[in-house]
């Protein structure tokens, strides 16, 4: 079953869109703040993000920003835009936009359309002897199942997303632990140090000195 998490803080909005969504089959959350949509992300893996451009913490745009390094396709709903709002939109990947309230046959069928595009991602990538399942957050190695903790699958997924990306050890903070230039960077190495060991991947994630880590990998979905 696809998973929509709805980023929107009016009760008038997000109610109708909550009920159309699951009329329709799709498992549906939500989130009226982008601190609670950022900790849903960490737990649950979504199909699609609908996210509001105004939310009472931050905005819609800076907040689809964070969540990229996922790679969950956003439609966002928003007031009446600029045509410079509308190209920071676009040009973070979103896959659409709709001026509140939005229409509901309309947005359905844009949900159906972009999750009929995602369902032709592959659900999961390989490096070497491991395989990684990203609806199951499930990791094999040699086909034997390894238990990963929920911050080891999440770093793991990140690098995987962003293959040949140096990715800063504060990005990582922000997206994987939910805080970024005020979390202690040594976190991060910690864990890759116990993710390149239960995985035997010292070779394909590299250290970037005094910057991050790069996964020199295909690239996955």
């Amino acid at each position: 079953m696809d998973r929509i998490l709805i980023a929107e803080a009016g009760k008038a909005i997000y109610e109708p869109l909550l009920m159309a969504c699951r009329a329709n089959g799709w498992e549906s959350l939500t989130a009226h703040t982008a601190a609670e949509a950022v900790r849903l992300c960490r737990i649950v893996r979504f199909d699609l993000l609908l996210i509001d451009t105004v939310l009472p913490d931050e905005d819609g745009f800076s907040l689809a920003q964070r969540l990229q390094p996922f790679g969950i396709p956003v439609l966002f709903i928003a007031p009446p835009l600029a045509l410079q709002d509308r190209l920071r939109g676009f040009a973070l990947g979103a896959a659409g936009i709709l001026e509140k309230p939005p229409d509901i046959p309309e947005l359905l069928a844009r949900i159906k359309s972009i999750l009929r595009r995602s369902a032709y991602i592959p659900k999961h990538a390989s490096i070497g002897d491991v395989t990684v399942y990203f609806d199951k957050r499930r990791v094999r190695k040699n086909g034997q199942e390894i238990p990963l903790t929920l911050t080891e699958f999440l770093l793991l997924e990140i690098l995987l997303r962003n293959p040949d990306t140096v990715l800063s050890r504060e990005k990582l903070l922000e997206v994987v632990w939910g805080f970024g230039t005020a979390g202690d960077t040594r976190t991060v190495d910690v864990h890759i140090m116990k993710l390149r060991r239960k995985l035997g991947l010292q070779n394909e994630i590299r250290a970037v000195y005094k910057i991050g880590y790069r996964l020199n990998a295909p690239k996955a979905p």
